[in-house]
């Protein structure tokens, strides 16, 4: 589905309720709050899109993910292929920045891409010997352990939710146990 069927689909959506809005207002006698209608349908738009959004860039991120494992599976065929380990440790640093805008569904794409930065920077350095490239692998590092703090944010957030009241119809056997990163 493209972005302008997607568009369509929503503000037809959104259309529909601001009709069925002005209708039920019409009918009962009431005079219709045209303006609050519409902002409460903008509203409903906006939800709607973000939420689309939202599910765009974590499966874009995710297939990122699969094809830097693919390239690494590819590069440990080949270790003496220099331009596929840049390629690499492009790609991978770049796509760590790139998913640093953190909810649950990124966090593990967000390991797997770090780890891969890691991995294709120490086979930089295994392959120059270069001061400057193991300097590189400990400010990878850094970067990536700095963003330990936002981690445990959402995989706090992640369990609260998991773990919040349930409704009275809800059976629960057994309590799923909480996420954690240990040190």
């Amino acid at each position: 589905m493209g972005w302008d069927e997607i568009a369509v689909a929503i503000a037809a959506g959104a259309l529909q309720e601001v009709g069925a809005k002005i209708l039920d207002a019409l009918l009962g006698g009431d005079k219709p709050d045209f303006r609050a209608i519409l902002m409460d349908a903008l509203r409903t738009f906006a939800t709607l899109l973000k939420k689309e959004l939202d599910r765009e860039f974590i499966e874009h991120y995710q297939a990122e993910r699969d094809g830097l494992v693919d390239l690494f599976g590819q590069y440990k065929n080949n270790t003496t292929n220099a331009q596929l380990r840049e390629t690499l440790r492009e790609r991978a640093v770049v796509l760590t920045h790139e998913i640093q805008r953190f909810d649950i569904q990124t966090v593990p794409p967000f390991c797997v891409v770090g780890g891969l930065a890691l991995s294709s920077i120490q086979e930089i350095y295994i392959h120059s010997g270069d001061a400057g490239d193991r300097k590189n692998i400990a400010s990878e590092a850094e970067r990536l352990v700095a963003q330990r703090p936002v981690l445990e944010q959402k995989l706090h957030e992640f369990n609260a939710s998991r773990f919040s009241d349930q409704s009275s119809t809800a059976v629960v056997r057994r309590r799923p146990q909480p996420i954690s990163i240990s040190t």
